[in-house]
């Protein structure tokens, strides 16, 4: 577990979640690798607006559809929810 003091001596304790992405930048898919079952996986684009949704173990993407540019996923497991970013080409 990770933990982060704040100046009013409340502290905020989260595990680390194993998670990685690849590729990156990303052509036709992207694949998640997870320690754990992942519950669901949204991407994003820069606007905030949901571009893919995933559920119940989702381990990829087909990107085809995305344009190209900068997005952003949320993965959602058991211990929590992994955010990150990514580049379409």
């Amino acid at each position: 577990y990770l933990g982060k003091k704040f100046p009013n001596g409340l502290e905020e304790t989260y595990q680390k979640l194993n998670i990685v992405l690849f590729p990156n930048p990303v052509h036709d898919f992207i694949q998640i690798q997870s320690d754990e079952p992942i519950l669901s996986a949204t991407c994003y684009d820069v606007l905030g607006l949901p571009q893919i949704m995933k559920a119940n173990g989702a381990t990829s993407f087909d990107t085809h559809q995305l344009k190209t540019g900068c997005y952003f996923i949320d993965i959602q497991t058991a211990s929590g929810i992994y955010k990150a970013k990514f580049i379409k080409q």
